[in-house]
């Protein structure tokens, strides 16, 4: 049975791996992605003829802002998510009794309305028509 590693670094801060079985359908006779352990990753389901995916629109973005020497604002939520994830596995080292969290942070962007007040907005990451972003994070 084939098994594919797939690795991919997205944001440059975070490496996401999946492992994959080929597993061909009976009755179509593809041969395709399926997901072997816990999680789906993102080519489950694909014929294995799936052409490798380029940088797509967030990633350039990313790559702008990272040859201008900073970080890529929708970066700073995963960036913090790791370093939270970190603290709590340090911390819970020797305490059979206390257990991480399942949702360590949560956070919403405030953008201007027409008026001036900042109010909460819900769209895709770079779908921002302004250079300044505010995100706003809870701590559980």
């Amino acid at each position: 049975m084939p098994i594919r590693l797939y690795l991919a670094n997205e944001s440059g801060y975070y490496l996401d791996m999946n492992l994959y079985k080929e597993v061909t359908d009976p009755v179509t006779g593809c041969t395709k992605f399926e997901a072997w352990g816990h999680k789906q990753g993102p080519l489950h389901d694909l014929p294995i003829s799936t052409c490798y995916m380029t940088k797509d629109y967030l990633q350039l973005k990313r790559f702008q802002a990272q040859s201008n020497g900073t970080t890529y604002v929708y970066d700073f939520p995963d960036m913090f998510q790791q370093s939270l994830s970190r603290l709590w596995e340090e911390y819970t080292i020797g305490r059979p009794e206390m257990e991480v969290p399942t949702q360590l942070l949560k956070y919403t962007e405030l953008v201007l309305d027409s008026s001036g007040n900042l109010v909460e907005r819900k769209r895709l990451p770079g779908e921002n028509d302004v250079c300044i972003e505010f995100l706003g994070f809870l701590w559980p």
